[in-house]
């Protein structure tokens, strides 16, 4: 009698109706799961937030971002902007290569020099250094007759040690006030076609308008000071309309850290 029982509860577990309950068990835990989570992920990112407020991070709201997924969208969408500039361009880099790129991207930027933009290019002096950048006096000299005003940052000198680990990692690049362009990404053309010992290069950028901006162009400010001693007043380095963004519209809350 109990063997019958048994299959008899085995049936109505796999009948249609016991399948149907065993589905909406499952929804059901599933469903409390992803409330769980959600309710965490909440949590954490509010902590986060008052983490980097504790810490005095600048906090940006409605800030808007286009992610980049590689180097190829980030050409892509840069070159444009340079070509639209008005008013200046700020650019930082660790590295910046001798090559198809390279020389690709300083020429659009020579280009914009011509009609008046300023452009100020401050690379790491290590970075941009050795046989691979090449990099050398000559093809800084042919860009500086063009209007760039390229600058390397903290030479290595004797004694090396101190120079050692001062260096420029920053990847950005802000124009005219209203838009930065920031990630892990170089200017090199290993990051579009990979290298052959390491495969596809794997990186990202990102595209940021709105008043985060501001940070950026304080950050360059504050490196190409202690760098080339020229003061650059924030404020002056802006677009008239730099940031007549619609408050109302939704948009990513941001801190540069």
């Amino acid at each position: 009698r109990s063997n019958a029982s048994a299959l008899q509860g085995v049936h109505c577990l796999f009948s249609k109706e016991g399948l149907y309950i065993i589905m909406r068990f499952i929804a059901t835990c599933l469903f409390i799961l992803s409330l769980l989570s959600a309710t965490g992920m909440k949590a954490q990112v509010s902590k986060i937030r008052q983490d980097f407020t504790d810490f005095g991070f600048p906090r940006y709201e409605h800030c808007t971002m286009k992610i980049l997924p590689g180097a190829k969208e980030k050409f892509k969408d840069l070159e444009p902007a340079i070509s639209q500039a008005k008013h200046y361009i700020h650019i930082e880099y660790y590295k910046w290569y001798n090559d198809s790129i390279g020389r690709h991207l300083l020429d659009a930027l020579a280009k914009a020099a011509q009609r008046g933009v300023k452009v100020r290019i401050l690379y790491d002096a290590f970075g941009c250094s050795g046989k691979d950048p090449n990099v050398t006096d000559d093809f800084i000299s042919r860009y500086r007759s063009q209007g760039l005003d390229l600058v390397g940052w903290d030479p290595m000198r004797f004694p090396y040690i101190n120079h050692a680990l001062h260096r420029l990692h920053r990847k950005m690049v802000v124009i005219d006030g209203r838009m930065v362009y920031t990630g892990g990404l170089n200017i090199a053309d290993y990051y579009i076609h990979g290298k052959p010992e390491l495969g596809k290069w794997a990186d990202m950028h990102a595209r940021l308008e709105g008043p985060i901006v501001d940070e950026y162009q304080r950050l360059f400010a504050d490196m190409w000071y202690k760098e080339t001693g020229e003061y650059l007043d924030s404020l002056a380095y802006r677009s008239p309309d730099a940031h007549l963004y619609d408050e109302s519209k939704e948009g990513y809350e941001a801190f540069v850290v």
